[in-house]
């Protein structure tokens, strides 16, 4: 009986010693697992990193290109401009400068009446349109005329022949860039500007009270060709101003001398 109970303890002792060694061969199998599946999630995690790296870095090379591309289509623009342009200029090069023409009163002696019309308009506007050139335009097929003007005013006044003043000076029509314009040459007509230069004359042979009298306009300037109108009448009224003014000095030099027969 004893040895019978030393077996079966032998034998519970071995069963529990062959379980033993299954469960800790189970618990290295199932740590080595889990490490493994870290080291996976690990490389993923890297190999997931170096796409996101790939595709910025296709993303650059892709804009890269397009801006190449879009440079080269834009070279390839400025080649065909230049060339044209260098086309245009030597064919404006081949081409005889324009012939300076005064066409002043041209159709006076064919017509009579256009001569009648003229004077009505110099009778109606007190000035007077000496002579008249024209050149052309640089860029495009464009009259740019320079007129030779007399403006004279005059006041009726009680003294034989009233008073009058004039003034002698140019107008000069030209078509100019806007200020500002990117390129020196216009793409078209519409974008060139229809100014006037007023340019005094003969201010040297005036007296300094005439001259300085005149304001602004002893000194040339610019003007919009549609502000005519505006120029004419400031031009009257300020010529005005100035006959009023020496009606007033002849007026002053009048009482003194009067005053002056009195006291002798």
């Amino acid at each position: 009986a004893q040895d019978t109970l030393i077996n079966e303890l032998t034998t519970q002792l071995t069963r529990v010693k062959a379980l033993g060694g299954s469960e800790k061969s189970y618990m290295l199998h199932f740590l080595t697992r889990e490490a493994a599946d870290e080291e996976k999630e690990a490389v993923e995690k890297e190999v997931s990193r170096w796409k996101d790296i790939v595709k910025q870095k296709d993303a650059q090379l892709a804009e890269k290109d397009k801006r190449i591309v879009g440079l080269e289509e834009q070279a390839k623009l400025l080649r065909s401009d230049l060339a044209a342009e260098i086309e245009r200029g030597r064919t404006l090069a081949s081409r005889p400068p324009p012939p300076q023409v005064s066409r002043i009163h041209t159709k006076t002696v064919e017509d009579p009446k256009n001569g009648l019309v003229i004077r009505l308009y110099e009778d109606m506007t007190n000035m007077l349109v000496v002579s008249a050139r024209i050149e052309k335009n640089s860029h495009f097929d464009l009259d740019e005329p320079t007129f030779t003007c007399v403006y004279t005013y005059r006041e009726d006044t009680s003294d034989v022949g009233g008073i009058s003043t004039r003034l002698n000076f140019s107008l000069h029509e030209h078509w100019d860039l806007p200020d500002g314009w990117e390129s020196d040459r216009p793409m078209a007509k519409d974008d060139l500007l229809h100014k006037v230069t007023f340019e005094p004359r003969d201010l040297q042979n005036e007296r300094p009270e005439f001259v300085e009298g005149l304001g602004f306009f002893k000194e040339p300037f610019n003007f919009s060709h549609d502000q005519m109108c505006t120029f004419l009448r400031t031009l009257a009224e300020r010529m005005s101003d100035l006959a009023s003014n020496e009606e007033e000095e002849e007026e002053k030099d009048q009482l003194e001398d009067d005053d002056v027969l009195v006291v002798s």
